[in-house]
């Protein structure tokens, strides 16, 4: 995870807040070992991402 933060902090200072945010969203998920469940939670993750910003955004 903190190779991940490292690469978060060469962000624009005003979204750095929101990634930071977000991997450690990410990173408290649970692992999938199958590929399909892997897919699905990627795309849960990025549709939860999605909507948190478009509530924000209101």
């Amino acid at each position: 995870m903190s190779g991940v933060m490292d690469l978060a902090k060469d962000v624009d200072p005003a979204i750095a807040p929101v990634m930071h945010q977000m991997i450690m969203d990410a990173y408290d998920r649970p692992r999938m070992s199958v590929e399909k469940n892997q897919q699905t939670a990627t795309r849960d993750f990025e549709n939860d991402a999605y909507l948190a910003c478009m509530k924000g955004s209101r």
